[in-house]
Order: structure tokens, then C-alpha cells, then sequence
């Protein structure tokens, strides 16, 4: 899936297919037109205020965090590894955000913290096991097997038989604020009774919205794949809404 939107629909592409598109099969007298039509959603693509809007369903429709519900573990999926010059894998930025997060959580909590991931590469570590050196935590519990959010949701029906944890009280999930609609479905299409640890940022007013920024590009592609893992979930019957 990672391939097809990279080459596919990754932003900007879709616009240079269309631009591709317009010098093809367009008239002369209507190509300006239409270039003048993509410039200008172009331009409204790269503001954040259409970033914030593309990512505010994932971020929102799920069940928050609340400080009066009585967890019983705390879950942190994580999200990649990369290996350095040595040979030794490290865990990704945000896995660690995540994982640092979901710790400190965990310890005010006092209660288990579950990481989860499996091996994603021949003779790598597995990412839990990379996240595993980087907590100090005594409550800790290592799911290794799972290699997307789908296995993870799976395997965490073992971990709670494994441990007597109760899969029908509230679990916190500490993820990145896009993937935490995919993640929560996915646990709730298990049975479990998820609620979501909100750590997206606060929403500002100002003209700067609507001017163009670069980082809006990085921002709206993690929108779109997770968009697009929804649909395939719900395609393999992975999730229910």
C-alpha cells in the first residue's frame, strides 16, 4: 500500500498527473482555464488551514482521553526503525515521541504499559524491542509480533489473556494523532474498550493559515495514508464503523 501511494497520490503528484492530463488531451483555448483552476487549488492545498481540515476527522471522531475513566494498561504501537552506519537499530521519531508519552502516562497511572511491534525487516530487531531500550519502566510488557495495526489489535487479545487484564475496561492509546482513528477502530472491532490520549496541537487563528507552507506537504500525505489504510481495513473487514 506504502508503494501505490508513494507513486500514485503521494502530494503533489495528483496535480502533476492532471497537469500531465491538461497538455494531452486539452484544447489550447480551455488549458489556461484549467491551469488557472489547479494553480488555485494547488495554492489552497498547501495552506494549513486545509492540512488542519484534511486531518481533523482522524483526529476527532474518536473517544478521548478522560482523567476520571480507571485505565488498566496503557498502549503505545509503534511506528518504525531505521539502522545506523554500525549495523544497530534505533526506533523512529515517532516512536519514541509515542513512546515517551505513553511512559510517562503509564507511571502517573501506575499501571502496565504495553508496546507493540513486530519485526519489519530480515535479521532486524523487532521495533517493541528497539522502543524496549530506550524505557525505564518495571510494568512494562513487550508485544513483538505485530507488524501493522490490524496484528496489533489481534495479538492483544493473547497479551491481556497472558497477564489477566480485562479486555472490556478502558485501554489509553498513545499513537501519533493521524493513525489514532485506524488504531481505535481496529481495537474496537476486537472488543476492546479504547480511548484515545489526545496530543494534537491547538488550533491558532491567524492569517498565516492561508498562506502556503511546506510542511503542510508532509502533513497531508500522513492524512491520506491513513485515509487510505481505512478504507482497506474496512475493505478486508479489518474495522467496523
Amino acid at each position: 500500500m506504502k508503494e501505490f501511494i508513494t507513486h500514485i497520490y503521494y502530494f503533489p503528484l495528483p496535480f502533476l498527473w492532471l497537469l500531465i492530463f491538461f497538455i494531452l488531451f486539452l484544447k489550447k483555448e480551455k488549458f489556461f482555464l484549467y491551469v488557472k483552476y489547479l494553480t488555485l487549488v494547488f495554492y489552497i492545498c498547501l495552506t494549513p488551514i486545509f492540512s488542519f481540515l484534511l486531518a481533523y476527522p482522524l483526529i476527532n471522531i474518536t473517544d478521548k482521553h478522560n482523567s476520571n475513566i480507571k485505565y488498566e494498561a496503557v498502549l503505545v504501537p509503534t511506528a518504525g526503525i531505521y539502522k545506523d552506519n554500525n549495523n544497530k537499530w534505533y526506533p523512529s521519531y515517532n516512536s519514541v515521541l509515542r513512546a515517551s508519552q505513553g511512559e510517562k502516562l503509564a507511571k502517573k497511572l501506575n499501571i502496565p504499559l504495553i508496546v507493540s511491534g513486530g519485526q519489519l525487516f530480515i535479521n532486524s530487531e523487532s521495533e517493541a524491542e528497539t522502543v524496549k531500550n530506550i524505557i525505564d519502566y518495571d510494568k512494562l510488557i513487550i508485544e513483538d509480533s505485530s507488524k501493522n495495526s490490524y496484528e496489533t489489535s489481534v495479538n492483544l487479545i493473547k497479551v491481556f489473556e497472558t497477564h489477566n487484564i480485562d479486555i472490556k475496561m478502558p485501554l489509553l492509546l498513545v499513537t501519533s494523532p493521524q493513525h489514532s482513528l485506524r488504531m481505535h477502530l481496529s481495537l474496537r472491532t476486537q472488543g476492546f474498550n479504547v480511548k484515545n490520549y489526545s496530543s494534537f496541537e491547538s488550533f491558532k487563528f491567524d492569517y498565516k493559515l492561508f498562506l502556503p507552507d511546506i510542511a503542510t506537504i508532509g502533513k497531508n500525505n500522513i492524512s491520506l495514508y491513513e485515509y487510505t489504510g481505512i478504507l482497506f481495513y474496512l475493505f478486508k473487514r479489518h474495522i467496523r464503523i
